[in-house]
């Protein structure tokens, strides 16, 4: 096998490892919910890749509704719980959600379409939120969004001289 193979096959496999675990095709720009509200009708339609931590879920007869405060994501997803919160938004899944596994406190990523606006209540202040249709769901183990402790892991390098 030539050195150039074998570079861009390790050059995939580690681009391999840093990829979402959901379809982004046709992700839109990187508006955040913050910003999908200050211009509403023109992103309205517009398919967004979001996630963040879970604030409170409710089950319907038709849906779930799921309360996220947003936060900026990594190149695999992951929402980053230890930069600055981007806004909050309600993603809307048409089937039940255990309330156990999509429980306050835990982290997740979801790929969806913004359908416009919803009102939440915040203590005693009301919220305009985007309001999301869910289309995929990415539910993150705890030990991902844990903001107690350090987060670190290994990697293994791979050099290549000519």
């Amino acid at each position: 096998m030539h050195r150039s193979a074998i570079l861009l096959a390790a050059c995939l496999a580690v681009a391999a490892c840093a990829t979402s675990p959901l379809d982004t095709s046709g992700v839109g720009s990187r508006v955040t919910p913050g910003q999908a509200l200050e211009d509403m009708p023109a992103l309205q339609g517009t398919r967004v890749q979001w996630g963040g931590e879970i604030v409170s879920i409710s089950n319907h007869e038709a849906s779930t509704i799921i309360e996220v405060l947003s936060y900026p994501l990594a190149r695999d997803g992951l929402p980053n719980s230890y930069q600055k919160p981007t806004g909050r938004f309600v993603l809307r899944r048409g089937a039940f959600l255990e309330p156990q596994d999509y429980a306050p406190g835990r982290m997740l990523t979801v790929v969806g379409t913004i359908r416009g606006v919803t009102r939440r209540s915040v203590g005693d202040a009301e919220l305009v939120v985007p309001l999301v249709s869910a289309e995929q769901l990415q539910l993150w183990d705890d030990q991902y969004g844990s903001r107690s402790g350090p987060r670190f892991g290994f990697g293994v390098g791979i050099s290549v001289g000519f």
